[in-house]
This record gives C-alpha cells, structure tokens and sequence, in this order.
C-alpha cells in the first residue's frame, strides 16, 4: 500500500513539476511587445481585478504571451511578462491609448512614400530619428493593434529595421507587406459588390498567404477570428485581389457601437463563395419565396436597394391606429411598415415601447422608457398622417425612466443613480400631438 501511495505522491509531484516548468515565464514565447504612453497601467495577478502586483510605468520591460484572455463579463485580457512574473492588463487600456501593444513579425515591407519618417515611439509626437525613401525595402519587427487614421489613411503603426541597422517606428499606411504574395494594397482592385460563402471558410492574412489568425490586425485593434463569417454567411466585399490564377475576396468588419469593441479582416478564395453585385435580386430569387413580392420591393427601396432576404425577419406588431384598413409589420426589429388598402408603405423607426398615452386608440412609441441605466437620448414618437414623427428628444445628464400612467406620460429624472437619489418626477400631457409638460398641480378628473 505504501508503494502504491508514495508512487501517486510522486505522479502527482512530477506532474506539478512539469505544469510548473511550462508555467515559467523564462520558457514562454513572447508573442508581442507594449509601448507606454502614459503611467500607472496597473498589473494585476489574475483576470478579476484582484490582486494589484504592479503597475507599469514609460520605460518598464512589458511583454505579451497571450492576447485575447476572456473574463466572465465579456471583456478580453493580455497576459504579459512584467519583471520575470506572469500577470494580466485589461485590453480596455489599450483603447484608453493609455499603453500600445504590438504583435511581433517576421516580414518584408517596401516604403510606398516618397520619404517615410521613422520615430522613436508610434506617434506623430515621437521624435523623427530618422527616414527611409520610396520602394526601400524594411524589415517588419512588430505592428501595432489600434488603427488610427492619418491624412487619408486608415492604419496601425510598425516597428521597422532598416538595412542600415535604424530600428524606430512608421505609419504602416505608407509601408507595402510582402509575405507569400507580393502584393501591395494599392494593386487591389476596388469593388463593391457580395459573397455567400458555401463551405466551412479559410481567411488569409494576404492573397496567397499564411492563415489569419488573432494576432494580426483588424480595424478594430486585433482580429476576432472567431467571430468572422461562416459557411451560409453573406457579407459585404469591397476588394479583390488575384494570384496565381485564384481570385481572393477581402471582408473586414469593426463594432464600433461601444468603442470598436472588436473587429477582424481577411482574405478569402473564389472557391469558397459565391459573388455577386446585386444584393436583392440574389437573395430574392434564392429565399424569397415564403414573401410578398410587392411587399419586399417597397423595404428594398427604403434598404438603400441592399436587402438581404435571407435573413430578413417580419412580424405582426402591436403598433394600431383608430382608423380602421391598417395593418402593421415590424421589419427585420426596428422598422415599421404598414398595410393600408393593398398598398405597402414605410412608417418609420420603431425602438422603444410602445403604448397609448392618451387612450384615443392610436399608439405612441417611447424610446428609453424603462431603460434602468444611462440613457443617452429620450424619445416620445407619434403617428401623424401615414408616418412615424417624433415630437420629443431629450439627452438627460443623468438618468432618466418613462411609464404611462394614462391620460399621463410620466418622466423620472436621476442625477446619477437609481439607488442613491430621489428623481425628479415630471407629468406630459398628450395633445394634438403634442407633448405638453404639466405645470403646478394636476388636475382633477384625470
């Protein structure tokens, strides 16, 4: 028994040794590098805002072993190497522009400028060191993450090294990437036009080239592999590019909702998907079957004539006017339309609640009604003679919750939060679709 037991002790002991020994920070890779714009980055010992093992100041040795950590709230880490430990940065930092992280490379790039300055750190305030002239060939050290647009360009930064040793870093706009294709940016013919892709998809980095993969940029700082399309997918494409007889189509994609919160960017082969310019008719004649005709043409022509059938949704909705004949359709979530006569016609935007605030039989919409945080705009919508029209905008500085209490639309305003203060309660009147603010006491009767 006790040969048994200490033989476990020693697995146990090995295999800790070993998960140790690969859990040193001297034999992880590094895959990037930080440069610091400002103090104070805190480090902290795991991905919860814990423990606090540091901070990193202009100057400190930063690098990167893993990007893209996720926590349990939706956010995304960098496991870095701070003084010979492990430890962990928010990627929101980044997008602060508090800190700048770059993913090490190993390429070829050709300078596109007549005369590309080089810095001493990625930023128009860096001190020039020194320049390199047109079609001179660089090595590529390291790009950045966050894109940044200069004069008309749209890019990140790199590190460089010259032939004659000048190590700093350039505007990557002006700087043409050769990997497995030759190819510069510029040479891409610009199109406009869709893909549908038909099988389980491979993106490149370029035409021709090695497999994307999350530590090359995206519009939004670094590439979401992830979350780019899958088989049955149609995106827009705006670029195509052909090597070695195979036409390549790029897609990018950037949520730009909540401060670009992710992104990605790729390349992709003819053989994977189906090309076309004409959007609506595609997908008409592929799923529009289970529609009406007359009905798909009329949310085309309010779709900027790009309506995607596939994935177009219609429903019912509760929406309802005193005249009797209409019917009404919330269109793919937010829009409305409506049935009048055999006749179909486009109401409006439709977001919020969607209530009778004076009991007449025809509704009103009311954006940021119940939103329970901070709402950035408040909206009170009516029907008026076959649209949607909004009669009421408000930007609260705090926040700010609506409700019916009929014949009322009632109004509470919070300076900061719902827990800490009483809000202000203020009554509107709905009148000849108008929103009238109550003044004094109410009246009786009401």
């Amino acid at each position: 028994m006790n040969f048994v037991f200490n033989c476990f002790l020693c697995f146990c002991f090995l295999t800790l040794y070993g998960c140790l020994k690969s859990e040193n920070p001297e034999n992880t890779p590094r895959i990037g590098e930080f440069y610091i714009f400002e103090n104070d980055i805190p480090i902290y010992e795991t991905i919860d805002r814990g423990k606090r093992i540091g901070k990193v100041k202009i100057g400190d040795s930063l690098e990167i072993v893993e990007g893209n950590v996720p926590d349990k709230k939706k956010g995304f880490w960098y496991k870095v190497i701070h003084k010979g430990k492990f430890g962990f940065i928010p990627m929101n930092e980044e997008l602060q522009k508090k800190l700048l992280a770059f993913g090490y490379k190993n390429e070829k790039g050709r300078i596109t400028a007549s005369s590309l300055r080089v810095r001493d750190k990625p930023s128009l305030n860096g001190n020039i060191i020194g320049s390199v002239r047109k079609d001179t060939f660089v090595e590529i050290l390291g790009q950045g993450f966050i894109y940044e647009k200069i004069d008309s360009k749209y890019d990140t930064w790199m590190k460089i090294r010259t032939s004659e040793g000048l190590v700093g870093y350039s505007y990557a706009g002006y700087i043409s990437k050769f990997q497995n294709s030759d190819l510069n940016e510029v040479d891409a013919t610009k199109i406009y036009g869709f893909i549908e892709i038909i099988e389980d998809p491979e993106y490149f980095v370029q035409p021709g080239g090695r497999e994307v993969t999350n530590l090359d940029p995206s519009p939004c700082g670094y590439n979401k592999v992830e979350e780019m399309p899958r088989n049955g997918t149609i995106h827009l494409t705006e670029s195509k590019y052909k090597d070695q007889g195979i036409t390549y189509y790029k897609i990018e994609y950037n949520d730009d909702s909540d401060g670009c919160y992710y992104g990605y960017r790729g390349w992709i082969s003819e053989k994977q998907v189906i090309y076309f310019d004409d959007i609506y008719s595609y997908t008409l004649k592929k799923y529009g079957a289970e529609f009406n005709k007359k009905f798909l043409d009329v949310i085309n022509q309010h779709s900027n004539q790009e309506l995607n059938v596939k994935t177009l949704t219609i429903i019912e909705s509760q929406f309802a006017v005193k005249e009797p004949g209409y019917v009404f359709y919330e269109v793919n979530g937010d829009n409305l339309y409506y049935e009048y006569k055999g006749k179909y016609h486009f109401a409006g935007k439709v977001s919020g609640e969607i209530g009778d605030i004076n009991n007449d039989g025809t509704m009103e919409i009311i954006q940021g009604g119940g939103c329970g945080c901070l709402c950035s705009e408040a909206l009170v919508s009516v029907w008026n003679d076959g649209k949607i029209e909004t009669i009421f905008r408000e930007s609260p500085a705090g926040q700010l919750q609506w409700f019916i209490e009929s014949p009322y639309l009632i109004a509470i305003r919070y300076e900061d939060s719902l827990t800490e203060t009483e809000g202000e309660i203020t009554h509107y009147e709905l009148k000849n679709n108008r929103l009238m603010k109550i003044e004094g006491p109410l009246e009786l009767g009401h």
